[in-house]
């Protein structure tokens, strides 16, 4: 696969650990600084020492638990947007709330055991306090999954555009004492041209639910 890939991480010294790394088997890979909540080039938002790029200038962005250390997170998927070609997709994964319909399943004597309850106990008391708050410094991304797909933009040309979702899904992983109870999200969006009343409905519903 030929390609250019660009890392983007504000911390230098996340940075020059991901210089320090193995080699990319032939794929170009550069590794920069920059501010997620900025991510478009234009002279309004120019900030000097990070990196930002143009519209259109991107195939796919991906985001793997790091949304959960940002604090606006709609502005990330704003700039995620604007620099995605179109038909470019964006692929975000991170923590979920558990859903009781989709329990983690645990096998047992040729069964398969389900504990939603024990789920969103262990979710709320154990990884929101310990993991996400105080180990990490995150927040709570369960949300970040359902603001994503009502982004809208407008283009140079008068095109509005939005998020067209391919995919989503939650999976429990054994991240506690090998048990599946870390339930995580998984989203796939692309970049597509949408209408006027479409575009207006996401931005209403947006400015009504978003904090």
């Amino acid at each position: 696969i030929r390609g250019s890939v660009v890392g983007l991480d504000y911390n230098a010294k996340m940075l020059g650990i991901a210089r320090s790394g193995k080699g990319s088997n032939g794929i170009n890979v550069s590794f920069v600084r920059g501010d997620a909540m900025n991510l478009v080039r234009n002279e309004q938002s120019s900030v000097d020492g990070m990196e930002q790029f143009v519209p259109n200038s991107f195939d796919a962005v991906t985001q793997m638990f790091g949304i959960g250390g940002i604090s606006d997170p709609l502005k990330v998927f704003q700039g995620v947007l604007q620099i995605l070609k179109p038909g470019g997709q964006y692929f975000l994964i991170d923590m979920h709330q558990p859903l009781a319909s989709e329990p983690g399943e645990w096998p047992f004597l040729l069964k398969w055991l389900r504990f939603p309850r024990f789920e969103a106990m262990t979710y709320e008391q154990t990884t929101i306090p310990l993991a996400l708050n105080r180990l990490w410094g995150w927040r709570d991304t369960t949300l970040d999954f359902y603001w994503l797909p009502l982004i809208t933009c407008e283009g140079v040309s008068g095109d509005r555009w939005g998020f067209k979702v391919i995919n989503f899904e939650t999976e429990s992983q054994r991240w506690w004492l090998g048990l599946p109870i870390m339930p995580v999200g998984k989203i796939i969006v692309e970049k597509v041209i949408i209408s006027q009343e479409e575009y207006q409905k996401r931005r209403k519903i947006l400015s009504l639910i978003a904090y």
